[in-house]
């Protein structure tokens, strides 16, 4: 009978509850995942309450669409006002304008006979406020850790030239 060898034992790759292990890392992840509940439940949610409001699903899909849209083409805008003022100073106005304009769609939707346009171009208006949590809370919880030998510049603060060179080449 043959048998196989064993199979060899990987590096030790970080977990997800080391990364949890790092100083503030639980309320951040928490926070971000409770904040990016809305990206599965906001597009369902806007283009049955459309359709109801307009009986469209043309116009709840124009009203989908307009929200996916300015989500996608702004979002180096919002990313640039996260870069540039923190996470703290420039997360707060977007999540709350995100917020009171799904909430405005939503007391708007609930009225049959609104016009199809006003819809669009509220969900339009919700998309550019949309706030980019999930790549604010990766770049939170990555803790920075100590360079294993041998192994390029993955870390959070790496003080590599090449690294310093991406950052030199970021900024301008």
């Amino acid at each position: 009978m043959s048998s196989t060898p064993p199979a060899p034992t990987p590096a030790r790759v970080p977990s997800y509850a080391a990364v949890l292990r790092a100083p503030h890392a639980r309320r951040t992840f928490g926070a971000g995942l409770l904040g990016r509940l809305s990206n599965g439940v906001a597009p369902l949610s806007l283009l049955l309450s459309v359709k109801a409001a307009t009986g469209s699903y043309a116009t709840a899909g124009t009203a989908l669409a307009a929200l996916g849209l300015t989500a996608v083409l702004l979002s180096p805008a919002r990313a640039a006002l996260v870069d540039r003022y923190g996470p703290s100073r420039a997360l707060p106005p977007l999540v709350l304008g995100y917020a009171t304009l799904l909430a405005v769609l939503a007391a708007v939707s609930a009225r049959p006979g609104v016009p199809g346009a006003v819809l669009v171009v509220l969900a339009g208006a919700a998309g550019m406020t949309t706030p980019p949590l999930g790549p604010v809370t990766r770049a939170l919880t990555r803790a920075p850790r100590r360079r294993p030998p041998g192994r390029g510049c993955w870390w959070a603060g790496s003080r590599s030239p090449s690294a310093s060179r991406w950052r030199r080449f970021r900024r301008s």
